[in-house]
């Protein structure tokens, strides 16, 4: 009898220390903590998969100043054109387009990673335009361009391929099937903790002049006879962005487009700064869509 009731006293005394030792529901400081010291021993090498800590503009685009004049006569800097001649351009004009991919393992702290940053992207395509200070004048000049007209566009894809961890598993031999992991780490990303702007377009004032004759600075446009044609689309600084996930636990401004100043004409005559323009039996037709600044984020 002795014996069977000190079992019993040890069988209650072992009941007694799982039932204390069981942890209690977690409270929303203890998933960050938790967040938080995961994360920093993925950086440090405490995972197979290692993680950056701190990353900015990492994977991302920028470019200033780009401009671009094709299958056309125009004044971009100060003076005069006279043009004579037929311009054609057989192909797509294409000038500080941007894509991009958030395929990377994002960081614990991250800021403009996977982002495009375009400022002062003008294009010229298939018109006569002064985009300077001065003249054009074109006389039985045609302008035409058989493509596409496309400036400062940018798209940002998600990740397509189930994740960095999962592609990285794809990549090394599979080992012996063993015990689940946790959940937390078949996520297919390891998530961030704080982004700022990542995945984002910030465009500043994407001028186009499309198939048309115009005035875009200060100064005179005089087409003779001398049609502007484009078989194609005209487009401008249009954004599309496909959201990435998982997001971070601190998110700002992530997957977003800032657009300033977008300007178009697509298959007119115009005066979009100082001066004239005048036309002489030369038509602007564009076989195609007129696309200005317009954004999609799914």
């Amino acid at each position: 009898m002795r014996r069977i009731y000190k079992s019993g006293v040890l069988a209650t005394g072992m009941l007694a220390a799982v039932a204390f030792a069981a942890p209690a529901a977690a409270s929303p400081e203890t998933d960050a903590h938790t967040l938080m010291a995961d994360a920093v021993a993925r950086s440090f090498g405490g995972s197979d998969h290692r993680q950056a800590f701190l990353a900015a503009a990492t994977g991302s685009a920028a470019s200033a100043a780009a401009w671009q004049v094709c299958g056309s006569a125009t004044v971009a800097g100060v003076g005069a054109t006279v043009d004579t001649a037929r311009d054609l351009m057989y192909g797509d004009c294409a000038n500080a387009n941007a894509r991009l991919s958030q395929d990377t393992a994002p960081p614990v702290i991250g800021a403009l990673n996977d982002s495009a940053v375009l400022a002062l992207p003008w294009q010229v395509c298939g018109s006569d335009a002064v985009a300077g200070v001065g003249a054009t004048v074109s006389v039985h000049a045609p302008k035409t361009v058989v493509g596409d007209c496309r400036n400062a566009n940018v798209h940002i894809d998600g990740d397509e391929h189930g994740g960095y961890l999962e592609r990285a598993a794809a990549r090394r031999p599979q080992p012996r099937p063993h015990r689940a992991e946790p959940r937390s780490l078949h996520r297919h990303d390891p998530q961030a903790l704080a982004s700022v702007g990542s995945g984002s377009a910030v465009i500043v004032a994407p001028w186009q002049i499309c198939g048309s004759a115009a005035v875009g600075g200060v100064g005179v446009t005089v087409p003779v006879n001398s049609p502007h044609t484009v078989y194609g689309d005209c487009d401008n600084a249009n954004v599309r962005i496909e959201q990435d996930e998982p997001t971070a636990v601190v998110s700002v401004a992530d997957n977003s487009a800032v657009i300033v100043a977008a300007w178009q004409v697509c298959g007119s005559d115009a005066v979009a700064g100082v001066g004239a323009v005048v036309n002489v039996n030369s038509p602007n037709v564009v076989y195609g869509d007129c696309n200005n600044a317009n954004v999609t984020i799914d």
